[in-house]
Parts: structure tokens; C-alpha cells; sequence
């Protein structure tokens, strides 16, 4: 943890259960995720950009020419979210749709070279905010971090019957229940 980390306000009884700890846990993280998001969002718009367009070309700069449903799948958002963020990209001129050579009903989407540029242009101050905030931590402890993320993220995955749950190209499940569309709402 780093030396400049915040006591937890915890009050007595000092003992919490092993609910409560849980439970504290996460309005932790919650309250955690929205002071990062916030600042993050400041950030990105000090550089001219939202971060649902960030998201967006983040995501393409590293898997060009995938479709609208994959790209939603990959943002954990419904085509329809995705379907308006890219018209406002590709008006802006960063994000073009290419129809699919295989598939006469499908485009596949690109970053165009403003887009391109501008992606490269904003990751170096995005990854030096990332790495300020997890500046104060061991590799080990960002090490455990990812994991207990990645655990959440599957058990958060999972029906509550305890099912598996595979997660399909459209970021739905084998359990029909639909992606979060409010991870980062379009813009």
C-alpha cells in the first residue's frame, strides 16, 4: 500500500465481519472508481476528448477492422451506444466504416490517420495518469490487484445458479442478460 495513502476511517468496534469487511469493500471501490473516473475525465478533456471517444480509438488502435457488434462487445456497450459514438467520430474524421468484402451487410471499422494521431497523441498523458495512480504500489500488490479484479470480473460473469457463463463476441452472455451499457455512456 502506499506511504501516503489515506487512513481508512474505520470506527470501533475494530472487529468488522466477514460481510461487513465485504461490503465496505466494495462502496470502497465504488467510491474509488468514480474519483479516478472523474479525474481521468478531466484529463482527457484537457486533451480534447471524451472518454467514450478515448475508449473508442484506444480500442481500435489495437484491433483495426473489427465490426460495430464486435467493437460494442469489446467496450462492453450495445451496438446502439457504439452506433452514435462512431457517427460523431467519423463526421470528426477519425473513425471510418469500410464495408466488409465478406459480408455485404457489415462494415469494418478503421481509424483514419487524424484518428490514428490523435489516439497518439493523448495515450502518453492517459498511461502517465494510469501510472501515477498505481505509482505508490509494489509489483506484488498490482500483481494481487489484477487478480482479485479479474476474480470479481468472473464471479460478476456468472448466473447467480451457478452456471457458467461464456461471453459472446456482442459482450452478451450464454445467460441472456445484456452488457453494462453505463460503463462509460456515449457521448
Amino acid at each position: 500500500m502506499p506511504a501516503s495513502a489515506p487512513r481508512l476511517g474505520i470506527a470501533l468496534p475494530i472487529a468488522e465481519s466477514p460481510a461487513e469487511l465485504r461490503l465496505r469493500a466494495w462502496v470502497q471501490m465504488v467510491r474509488t472508481f468514480h474519483i479516478v473516473e472523474r479525474r481521468l475525465v478531466a484529463m482527457l478533456a484537457a486533451q480534447d476528448i471524451t472518454l467514450p471517444q478515448f475508449d473508442l480509438l484506444a480500442t481500435l488502435r489495437f484491433g483495426e477492422g473489427v465490426t460495430q457488434q464486435e467493437l460494442a462487445g469489446r467496450l462492453l456497450v450495445t451496438k446502439g451506444n457504439v452506433c452514435g459514438l462512431l457517427n460523431r467520430l467519423e463526421q470528426a474524421g477519425w473513425v471510418e466504416r469500410r464495408p466488409d468484402p465478406a459480408d455485404a451487410r457489415a462494415n469494418r471499422l478503421y481509424l483514419t490517420p487524424a484518428g490514428r494521431q490523435k489516439i497518439d497523441s493523448v495515450r502518453p498523458a492517459h498511461d502517465a495518469f494510469v501510472l501515477e495512480m498505481l505509482g505508490g504500489f509494489s509489483d506484488a500488490d498490482v500483481g494481487q490487484f489484477r487478480q482479485a479484479m479479474a476474480d470479481l470480473e468472473s464471479a460478476a460473469g456468472r448466473p447467480r445458479d451457478g452456471r457458467s457463463s461464456s461471453t459472446q463476441e456482442d459482450g452478451t452472455t450464454n445467460d441472456d442478460t445484456q452488457p453494462n451499457d453505463t460503463a462509460h455512456p456515449p457521448d
